[in-house]
């Protein structure tokens, strides 16, 4: 995963609810990554990096990627 990537929140975090969706904004020289969530969570600004409430560190285990596969489908 990388910054600008959507996730969904898989475990829970002591904010916000699983399936809750969000973007990476920052990975920290730590394991902990921060999200930008879609909606406030109750969380922080991941130090001024989002709006108040709408931010919270996660680590890799407790967030699952959205990104879309780019494989074709073909129809017979």
């Amino acid at each position: 995963m990388k910054v600008g990537d959507r996730v969904t929140l898989v475990k829970h975090v002591g904010v916000g609810k699983i399936g809750d969706t969000g973007t990476i904004i920052y990975y920290h020289d730590s394991d902990y990554i921060s999200v930008k969530w879609d909606r406030n969570i109750g969380g922080h600004d991941c130090d001024g990096k989002c709006k108040q409430g709408y931010g919270w560190n996660v680590t890799q285990r407790e967030i699952k990627s959205l990104r879309v596969s780019n494989w074709k489908l073909r129809l017979k």
